[in-house]
């Protein structure tokens, strides 16, 4: 089990001086109350106080905790989470991967606190402010919680020529993203370079945190894009499971660690675009949603069962009966949307017609003008009829004349 006192005394030493640089991947979920991945990276960070090993961060790692709750914050667009937005967010149907603010945002909604996402980032950040979604607050949040949050030259025994050695690392990493398809922008690629060098100058005693020196240090992370690029024969970055593994061979074991090997499957799926959405908690939060949506719908189906028939080609009560669960809001909303969007085209074809009519409509004085017109013709024309009269009447009496 290792657990030789002399062997578990040297892993003791070792570990009291590490230092373990957190990845966002460990960052979010520690701070995100109630979702998946908080316990386990509560107990991670907990067992690595426990040992007296160092958890520290970087401005740029923490920055994407903030970027993920200002994501949260556009893609919701309102502070409430019950909201069909919030319904598309939650099971996966926004077309876009789990957001772990809005997951543990709505696992206290279910739980029955009268929360809204304002109300929980103020919370976890215990900061008033934590809803603006600004870097400051999260950094502040994570100093509050013990994490330090360091720019890359507040370290000690940082010199303004490293910043050529980062940018050099900085340009590997782009490219082997791009090879694999996992680039997202320059910073995150500045982020991990950053971390690479704090973990090789951290070994090498040239930079120290507040005074202090390590014996070693690791970048906790999911990702090996570090390793692939520079190649070491020692790995500078290590999984967080295999950190907790790590720690639990010093630490006692508890019934939370199988909790934290769950949580951490979690964690990992959603890392890879996957998740499981609890449907029992879905539906407690969106009941009042869904009750809306399908008594729409009924009273749709009341009021215009022929329309109903002729769009979706079927019996009106057919088209809606096998509506389901949290189904029925998206539903509705696709219909509600479909028949404004053809009242408005009626809308626009009415006015349309009423141009044309407008254009072809004669003002006042243009009525005048061809009443006037029309009474001169008709004058001609009575003028022509009493002359040809006239005419006739000569030549009647002409006739009658030679007769006689």
């Amino acid at each position: 089990m290792g657990f030789d006192p002399d062997t578990f005394a040297a892993r003791a030493r070792d570990l009291s001086t590490t230092l373990f640089l957190l990845d966002s991947t460990t960052l979010i979920p520690y701070l995100a109350r109630s979702s998946n991945g908080h316990p386990s990276a509560r107990q991670l960070v907990a067992q690595m106080r426990a040992v007296s090993a160092s958890p520290v961060t970087t401005d740029l790692l923490s920055l994407e905790v903030a970027e993920h709750a200002r994501w949260a914050l556009r893609s919701l667009g309102s502070s409430k989470i019950s909201t069909l937005t919030g319904l598309a967010l939650a099971t996966g149907r926004a077309g876009a991967n789990e957001n772990v603010f809005i997951e543990g945002c709505l696992a206290e909604a279910a739980a029955g606190k009268a929360i809204d996402l304002h109300q929980y980032l103020d919370s976890i950040c215990a900061d008033g402010s934590g809803h603006r979604g600004s870097n400051a607050v999260f950094a502040a949040a994570f100093e509050r919680e013990g994490i330090p949050c360091h720019e890359f030259a507040q370290w000690e025994g940082f010199k303004p020529e490293l910043y050529e050695e980062r940018d050099r690392y900085r340009d590997e990493i782009a490219k082997r993203r791009l090879a694999n398809s996992t680039y997202q922008h320059d910073r995150q690629c500045q982020a991990e370079a950053e971390a690479l060098m704090i973990v090789q100058r951290v070994r090498d005693a040239a930079f120290r945190l507040d005074d202090r020196t390590f014996t070693d240090a690791y970048f906790l992370s999911n990702t090996r894009v570090i390793d692939d690029v520079i190649r070491p024969t020692r790995p500078v970055t290590m999984r967080p499971h295999a950190v907790q593994q790590w720690l639990s061979t010093l630490t006692a074991c508890s019934p939370d660690e199988l909790r934290f090997v769950i949580n951490g499957i979690l964690w990992e799926l959603s890392e890879r675009g996957m998740s499981i959405v609890d449907m029992g908690r879905v539906r407690t939060v969106f009941a009042p949603l869904v009750d809306a949506s399908k008594r729409q719908l009924e009273e749709e189906l009341a009021h215009h069962r022929n329309l109903i028939a002729d769009r979706y080609g079927e019996n009106a009560a057919n088209a809606f009966a096998e509506i389901g669960g949290v189904d029925a809001p998206f539903i509705a909303e696709s219909y509600f949307a479909r028949k404004s969007a053809e009242l408005e085209k009626s809308l626009l074809d009415e006015r349309a017609q009423r141009e044309r009519i407008a254009k072809t409509a004669l003002s006042d004085q243009e009525r005048q003008e061809l009443q006037r017109l029309k009474g001169i013709q008709k004058r001609k024309e009575e003028k022509t009829r009493l002359k040809r009269r006239k005419i006739e009447a000569r030549k009647r009496l002409k006739r009658t004349k030679k007769r006689r």
